[in-house]
């Protein structure tokens, strides 16, 4: 497997392939190493915005800042990036890290370029940094409380992330209270447990690692994507080996979730693991998960393995996808693919036939902005080359979701793996037959 000093290199590589599967090697993982946001910045300026960077800009905000990095942003953000550019910008500074937002706090509150509820959030944040902390346990909890079960999305998730951040502030003090919010029953039934999950993720807590893994078994989609994340921030050897044993013999929609963490630790004993579960894995589509778990650590382990599997149905899009990742990490480590030129053809077909389908959703997601924007007395610039107006109005959701469609992105439509259960989860199949997982398709 590679190490985050030696993918970091391959961020402004000339091939796109590769590059997107650097920035999968940092996504949202427990060491980012050197990494920091200026190395996103280059990649950005070196191919720009709309099409290498806009990937990067997603995950700015979660990379640490600096000054020099901290005035690009603010730079772009006074150039006036298009929509789908700008939100991303938005977000970053929303998350500048809280010495730059000391250092610059006024000229940030009173950046006519920052949206009025990203300047908002940014008082709040250095409101609760001055603010006596224990109280502040008290208001996240009695948050979590009122929002009952409110799905994730209804509500402004950026209200608990400012609660959580001042708490980390001393999180020892805590702990032990989050650690009984986890064993309260009632606290399930609300958003206090899943922010008491966010919050041991925030301290690494290590000692809460039997209880997070444990919940893996619970279906809850949000809760268990909270899980991983948490996992993933405390990534210590023992969380390594907790999820190892606690994943054989349980359920299908249990292993589905619960060897995301160890592709995001970047530790070796999660390429011993991964290979280890494979081993006993018996569904398809798990073992094609826990192939592409190894390309997201840069690891060749099972290359011949994973060749084979493609081999025997390369336009299925999750086989497709992982013959992408394969090509990029073969790139990085200096192995050649016999297959590779076949790959690319059909990722070539496959981007082609997406493109189209991308680019009118893009337009109505940016027309939607813009007018939430002029609502805030914000006058953005249209997008270059947007389609035409009239058309995107007359295109509805559902001429662009219809299943045709979508089975047009492969080169047949193809079955997708389906899970037995009478809803659709957010990483079950997705209805409309394109054989990707649901929240990366129709649940996007």
């Amino acid at each position: 497997m590679l190490t985050p000093e030696q993918v970091i290199p391959f961020l402004p590589h000339h091939d796109p392939v590769v590059r997107r599967q650097a920035e999968r090697y940092f996504d949202r993982p427990h060491d980012y190493g050197p990494l920091t946001a200026d190395h996103y910045w280059q990649v950005v300026d070196a191919f720009g915005m709309a099409k290498g960077g806009r990937g990067l800009l997603v995950r700015l905000s979660e990379l640490r800042d600096t000054e020099s990095s901290y005035q690009r942003l603010m730079q772009a953000l006074r150039e006036r990036a298009a929509e789908l550019e700008e939100i991303h910008l938005q977000q970053a500074v929303g998350d500048l890290d809280m010495d730059l937002l000391d250092a610059h706090a006024q000229e940030l509150l009173n950046c006519e370029f920052i949206l009025p509820h990203v300047r908002e959030h940014l008082r709040q944040r250095m409101l609760l940094a001055a603010e006596p902390i224990e109280p502040i346990w008290e208001r996240l909890m009695a948050l979590g409380q009122s929002l009952g079960g409110n799905y994730a999305g209804s509500f402004d998730e950026r209200e608990p992330r400012r609660l959580i951040e001042a708490l980390a502030r001393d999180p020892g003090r805590f702990v032990d209270r989050a650690m009984l919010v986890l064993d309260d029953p009632d606290a399930s039934s609300d958003w206090r447990e899943i922010f008491a999950v966010q919050f041991l993720g925030a301290a690494r807590h290590e000692p809460a690692a039997d209880a997070l893994v444990a919940r893996f078994a619970i279906d809850a989609d949000v809760l268990r994507e909270r899980v991983q994340d948490a996992l993933s921030q405390i990534g210590t050897l023992s969380v390594v080996q907790k999820i190892e044993a606690f994943y054989p013999g349980k359920e299908w929609h249990v292993r589905l979730y619960a060897d995301e963490p160890l592709a995001r630790i970047k530790r070796p004993e999660c390429e011993t693991a991964l290979l280890r579960l494979w081993e006993i894995e018996e569904a398809d589509d798990l073992r094609v998960n826990i192939l592409d778990g190894l390309c997201k650590l840069g690891s060749t382990a099972r290359l011949d393995q994973s060749r084979a599997m493609i081999a025997e149905e390369p336009q299925h899009p999750e086989l497709l996808g992982l013959a992408e990742a394969l090509i990029a990490v073969a790139a990085m480590n200096g192995v050649g693919l016999p297959e590779e030129p076949y790959w690319r053809s059909l990722l070539a077909r496959r981007d082609a036939r997406a493109a189209k389908m991308t680019a009118r959703f893009d337009a109505l997601f940016a027309k939607e902005l813009r007018g939430n924007w002029l609502r805030d007395g914000i006058t953005l610039p249209a997008r270059e080359n947007d389609p035409d107006e009239d058309d995107a109005q007359d295109e509805t959701d559902a001429d662009l979701w219809d299943a045709p469609a979508m089975n047009n992105l492969a080169e047949e439509p193809i079955a997708p793996y389906r899970r037995p259960a009478p809803k659709v989860g957010r990483n079950d199949p997705c209805p409309c037959k394109s054989g990707k997982k649901y929240k990366k398709c129709c649940g996007k």
